[in-house]
């Protein structure tokens, strides 16, 4: 029987696919990943926002030290030369020289820049965290593809028995010996199928949608293979040891460092003063030239200065209280996380022998339903049908489980620090599907 081998196939884990052995041909799940880190749309955002965020920080960091200062003018005065006697010109100057800020101007230029220098870590953390959200996306999507493609490869292989079981259900209900009901009954089970094979057709074509998009592929073929990850990628020590590059943590690490550096900038906050030196040149129009060095100094401050920096540093440690507060919470659930992930892959996989064990029940009560199609007349043909149907829905179930348990392992190898590359694929079986 054609489903019994399928399922023979499917248990013994050679079976990865709905279609046959073809030459290696398609895109590979390490093919697809590589795609995504590039061409998925949220890594492209990603990707801009931190050029746009790298920009800003060339432009603090050219803002940094001296400036170059000028300017001209005309003046019309009236000058008193003696008691009665009175001048009357006009001048024209110029001057250029150059400022370099002191105190609190110059520590503000350097916060504009760890604020700058803040934005571009931050966004290369983003930028992590986007490329590892889309190869997750196409993890589990390449994952649901795969399984969709054994659920219809299993229907199929019960929709192949349709004409055969018409036919003889048509001939036993001629010679009386089954019910139109039943008949309707039976022929239900292929619809049922049929429509089931339907959707998860569908369900197929968004699942190609999806990788399409992530990848941006028009109409990619897919190399249908189980993944099967190294075993580093799910032990407990590995995941708990990246804590620190989890990206929630990783940013707040960051933001926390910052702060650190910014406070060292806050005790002279207010505090804005700048010495220059420039040169200038004048003349009177109508009489001689004439030219001019300065060197000065500028200063100001706030009258309440003593409580505005108070009140700044008290900030400062607020926030940086608030943001170790943060990091124990966010290091907390990250732990959660992963305790959380590990118990789902364990339940998946428990769930797999129970199903398992239905499978081989099915296939036995199959076996067994052939062996007395002869005895029990129009029934006997009956209860084959039924066997075979519940056969197919254990098959289904097995690999509904084998879904959930990849979905499950992925959410657990998603939260790796390191890169685990892609999964180990089998050599000899090389199958698409479109």
């Amino acid at each position: 029987m054609a489903l019994l081998l399928w399922l023979a196939l499917l248990c013994s884990g050679a079976m990865a696919s709905a279609t046959p052995d073809l030459p290696n041909a398609g895109t590979s799940l390490a093919e697809l990943e590589n795609l995504a880190l590039v061409a998925a749309p949220s890594v492209q955002l990603a990707q801009a926002e931190q050029d746009v965020a790298a920009h800003r920080n060339s432009t603090a960091r050219a803002s940094q030290g001296a400036r170059i200062f000028g300017g001209t003018g005309i003046s019309t005065a009236r000058e008193a030369v003696t008691d009665t006697l009175s001048r009357d010109y006009q001048r024209f100057n110029v001057q250029l020289g150059v400022r370099w800020p002191l105190l609190g101007s110059r520590d503000a230029q350097l916060r504009s820049v760890r604020e700058a220098e803040l934005a571009v870590a931050q966004g290369q953390v983003r930028l992590r965290l986007a490329r590892q959200e889309a190869v997750q996306a196409v993890r589990r999507a390449y994952a649901r593809h795969l399984r969709t493609a054994q659920r219809v490869g299993i229907a199929q292989a019960f929709l192949g028995m349709r004409a055969q079981a018409r036919a003889q259900l048509e001939s036993r209900r001629a010679s009386g010996v089954l019910l139109e009901a039943e008949k309707l009954k039976l022929l239900g089970l292929f619809d049922m199928v049929q429509a089931s094979s339907d959707n998860q057709r569908a369900q197929q074509t968004l699942n190609l949608g999806e990788l399409a998009r992530l990848t941006n592929l028009p109409q990619p073929t897919i190399q249908t293979l189980p993944m099967i990850w190294p075993e580093s990628c799910l032990n407990t020590d590995t995941l708990r040891a990246g804590a620190d590059q989890h990206p929630p943590l990783a940013l707040t690490q960051l933001e926390l460092h910052t702060w650190d550096q910014i406070a060292a900038t806050l005790q002279r906050t207010g505090l804005e003063a700048s010495v220059s030196v420039a040169q200038g040149v004048t003349r009177d129009i109508g009489g001689p030239n004439g030219r001019n060095t300065s060197v000065g100094v500028d200063f100001s401050m706030p009258l309440q200065w003593r409580a505005q920096r108070d009140a700044s540093l008290g900030q400062i440690q607020s926030e940086r209280t608030r943001l170790e507060s943060l990091l124990h919470v966010r290091r907390s659930e990250y732990h959660a996380l992963v305790e959380q992930a590990q118990i789902q892959w364990r339940q998946r996989q428990n769930e797999m022998a129970a199903l398992q064990n239905r499978l081989q029940a099915a296939q036995e009560a199959s076996r067994i339903a052939s062996l007395r199609l002869e005895a029990f007349d129009g029934d006997g043909y009956a209860t084959l049908l039924n066997a075979r149907h519940e056969l197919y829905l254990a098959a289904v179930q097995v690999v509904d489980g084998a879904e959930r348990r990849d979905l499950a392992q992925l959410e657990l190898v998603g939260l790796v620090a390191t890169d685990c590359g892609p999964p180990a694929l089998p050599s000899r079986m090389t199958p698409r599907s479109r």
